[in-house]
């Protein structure tokens, strides 16, 4: 674990998830940060966020910089589940208790209706909502247009669920070094 993400690990660690602790948290914060960095790479774009744990690792790597996290949810589980059906309250709670308010702005509602938004420019995609193959493919292509030539696009749930391990088997050859950490997998965007 790098030092620097050492220090927020205690807080992100805090925060409700399902992503596989601290490998998948620790590769999204470097790589915001390195978005964050470079000052034309634009924002960060996070399709489903659930309580903020993949938005706290973002979010913190954009603390000092004029990057933002926007951040498009439903805030509502449609499953039968033993988690809270309703978590945007959850969410900015945990947001506001980290400090990382400024660094975020949220969308709420379903993907499909945020296509045509203006998020900026977008050096970072991050799909982890529905994992809907239909779904997973609507979010890659209405949203992966946006990303700037090298900027990252990321899947979560790839290899774990079908949807996901479908589209991405897909694209993977159209993005430039592609990886996985755990059952996440990215790549750099190409050209258009």
């Amino acid at each position: 674990m790098s030092a620097d993400f050492e220090k927020i690990w205690p807080h992100v660690n805090s925060v409700q998830g399902f992503l596989s602790s601290p490998c998948q948290e620790e590769w999204l914060y470097h790589a915001a940060k390195e978005i964050a960095g470079v000052e034309d790479m634009g924002n960060i774009l996070e399709v489903g966020s659930f309580m903020g744990r993949s938005t706290s690792c973002l979010a913190f790597a954009c603390m000092c910089t004029k990057c933002r996290v926007h951040v498009v949810d439903l805030f509502h589980l449609d499953a039968h589940t033993d988690l809270p059906k309703e978590y945007e309250n959850i969410f900015r709670a945990n947001m506001e208790r980290l400090g990382l308010t400024e660094y975020i702005q949220i969308h709420r509602g379903r993907s499909s209706e945020f296509g045509q938004f203006d998020f900026g420019r977008i050096g970072m995609l991050f799909i982890d909502a529905s994992h809907e193959y239909e779904d997973v493919k609507s979010d890659f292509y209405m949203y992966s247009r946006h990303v700037c030539t090298g900027g990252w696009i990321v899947l979560h749930d790839v290899f774990s669920h079908e949807g996901p391990t479908r589209l991405w088997n897909e694209v993977k050859n159209t993005l430039t070094n592609p990886g996985a950490c755990g059952n996440m997998a990215f790549g750099r965007k190409t050209k258009d």
